[in-house]
């Protein structure tokens, strides 16, 4: 399979170590992947780079802390912060209020939710019956996600179902994803737009939001994503849809397709979330006619471009290799 295993295995290394002073050669070790590659992929399925990640852990791991009696010097430095004021700063910024605010809240904030880490996130939503029986596609190849969701009570290992709470938390989980999707769908229907203005009402990992924004298209939620520069909605292209899914059997299946128009890749190759992203599938970067055109006229994207809709546009559709024209619904 992909390093989608390797990125869950650091991401629990994270959680379990956010009092020690994590490093990124450290998190990369252990997720058996060179530095650069493992930062580049942890971004990519995360939506941020993992020092970002852990710093933002360490400040919710303090958030929690708050409500018991330890001092909040101590706290700050059990965190990573080596002065009250550098704490306040980095917690203010990301609550919105100080931590003595923040301690006067008396609340509980240590919900079911934050138990979990975005991998697990990302497969906890399928709360339909059928991504849980036994053999499902969903764990295929995953078995350590599932592993680590039965050992922390969201799955019964001997019936492979939810449990009642794994149930109730999926359905939260997708009811307050989605929510949040829909509402910032409505200011932007640009990918990455939509999901900077997701992660600001709730958490989310990137690989979790296009999950979502798939089954929102599928289930006629939404008339897709502009995810293409060309203005193409690229849920049914098989690069996405074998990232989303993380299936080397669509991998496969897109390589060969690929090697048919004289591109040869590998199956390791073929990770996209739409050329909106920093990665992106093979045929938009070697034989994408739109990004120079673009380019010609000073636009970032054809739908941002004056000339838009304009005759190349569906020239350019027509001599497509068949198996891309028929993955690509046009937004026009």
């Amino acid at each position: 399979m992909s390093c989608l295993n390797d990125i869950f295995r650091s991401l629990e290394y994270i959680h379990d170590n956010l009092n020690n002073n994590l490093t990124l050669e450290e998190c990369s070790k252990v997720a058996l992947l060179a530095k650069p590659y493992y930062s580049k992929m942890f971004t990519f399925y995360i939506g941020e780079t993992p020092m970002k990640y852990i710093q933002k852990q360490k400040l919710l791991y303090s958030a929690k802390c708050l409500f018991g009696s330890e001092k909040i010097v101590d706290i700050a430095m059990d965190s990573g912060y080596y002065s009250h004021e550098a704490f306040t700063r980095a917690f203010k910024k990301e609550f919105g209020m100080s931590p003595l605010e923040y301690r006067g809240l008396h609340q509980i904030v240590i919900k079911s939710i934050e138990e979990l880490n975005e991998l697990e996130c990302a497969f906890l939503f399928h709360s339909n019956d059928v991504y849980m029986r036994k053999g499902s596609d969903i764990f295929k190849g995953h078995e350590e996600i599932q592993n680590s969701l039965i050992e922390k009570g969201y799955i019964n290992r001997e019936e492979m179902e939810w449990t009642i709470e794994g149930k109730q938390l999926s359905e939260k989980l997708y009811f307050d994803s989605t929510s949040a999707i829909l509402q910032s769908y409505k200011i932007s229907n640009d990918s990455e737009e939509c999901y900077q203005f997701t992660r600001k009402i709730v958490k989310i990992s990137r690989l979790l939001f296009f999950k979502l924004a798939y089954e929102l298209y599928e289930n006629r939620f939404t008339s897709g994503m502009e995810i293409g520069s060309c203005g193409s909605n690229c849920f049914k292209c098989k690069a996405f849809l074998a990232t989303i899914e993380d299936d080397d059997d669509l991998r496969i299946e897109y390589v060969n397709d690929m090697r048919e128009q004289g591109v040869d890749i590998n199956k390791d190759e073929v990770y996209c979330f739409g050329c909106m992203s920093n990665m992106r599938a093979s045929f938009c970067n070697v034989g994408c006619p739109w990004k120079p055109c673009c380019k010609k006229h000073n636009a970032s994207r054809c739908i941002a471009c004056d000339r838009y809709v304009c005759e190349n546009l569906n020239e350019m559709f027509h001599h497509l290799p068949d198996f891309i024209y028929c993955g690509l619904h046009r937004l026009y």
